[in-house]
């Protein structure tokens, strides 16, 4: 996998990843025509119908005084997003295949999130209690 692709390329691939991790969930996976849609996709759930409008977003590593912390931005260049805009966040580092999700109400006042350390030390990132890990799907 080209790690060293452009934003706007491993944007797509993040999103890839979280589709087929809805679709092998139970999930239907609905994308918009344009690209004026705030949500990246729409699911709903085949059994219950209920339905969420998803925003992926791309987990990178960051290095801070020697130490790599992985963190995503969540406020775009369109402004904050909207609840009637997006009610699901799902985020995925690409180098790992760690993915997780978190719904609008507890990521809307953040500007950027940490899920944690490469390395797996340290003190847990304080709004990781937000995020649902969500195991990656085996192809």
């Amino acid at each position: 996998m080209p790690f060293d692709a452009d934003t706007k390329l491993k944007g797509h691939m993040s999103e890839i990843k979280a589709q087929l991790h809805y679709l092998e969930t139970g999930w239907e996976v609905f994308t918009p025509l344009t690209n004026t849609s705030r949500a990246d996709f729409v699911i709903i759930n085949k059994t219950s119908g209920e339905c969420k409008k998803v925003q992926v977003k791309t987990v990178q590593d960051n290095i801070v005084d020697g130490v790599t912390y992985r963190q995503c931005r969540l406020v775009p260049t369109g402004g904050t997003y909207q609840e009637h805009e997006v009610n699901l966040f799902f985020f995925v580092h690409l180098q790992t295949g760690d993915m997780w999700e978190a719904i609008w109400e507890d990521v809307v006042h953040l500007t950027s999130i940490n899920v944690g350390r490469a390395d797996g030390l340290g003190k847990k990132p304080k709004n990781s209690d937000i995020l649902n890990r969500v195991s990656e799907v085996q192809h």
